[in-house]
């Protein structure tokens, strides 16, 4: 079978904030994501501080970590509960998707054999209170045990929408 690289495609590096929505190429490493991601949700970093060792944090891509579909994945939980979409594209185009609907079943995720994943999009207005917290074996370098992410959109100081997802259960 043939297998292509993507890891060098420019649109997939990139990161683009228009103040409504924050794109993430999949190609984007978590190292490089880091810092547009914490300009707009700071209690994400931790999260991503706690993503294997540094060489994995500047290998390791936004959308391979989605891509491979695994239950212990640490970013998805923060990232559905963040109301994430996901953008596929193939070469008859692009289609865009909730993130919670990408993941279709233990191992199955709703991409075709001609689809790849191209970006991460999340909301930027309004600005939800969002929190999320790991636990593992060791604190560093360690599989989610559990992962919780909590976003809470309120407006006039009433709950507005509420968003929870857990992972690695």
């Amino acid at each position: 079978d043939s297998i292509i690289y993507l890891g060098e495609v420019t649109d997939l590096k990139q990161i683009d904030d228009d103040g409504k929505y924050l794109h993430i190429g999949a190609a984007v490493s978590y190292s490089d994501a880091t810092t547009a991601i914490a300009a707009r949700y700071p209690a994400f970093v931790p999260l991503i501080e706690r993503l294997g060792a540094a060489q994995i944090r500047n290998a390791g891509t936004i959308g391979g970590n989605i891509a491979n579909g695994s239950p212990i994945g640490d970013l998805a939980p923060a990232l559905i509960a963040l109301g994430a979409t996901l953008r596929i594209g193939s070469a008859s185009g692009q289609r865009e998707i909730p993130l919670e609907d990408f993941f279709v079943d233990y191992g199955q995720q709703d991409l075709a054999d001609n689809e790849y994943v191209a970006s991460v999009v999340l909301s930027v207005q309004p600005q939800p209170h969002f929190r999320c917290w790991k636990i593992a074996k060791r604190f560093d370098q360690d599989i989610s045990a559990v992962l919780g992410a909590f976003s809470l959109t309120l407006v006039d100081g009433v709950v507005h929408s509420a968003r929870f997802c857990f992972g690695g259960m």
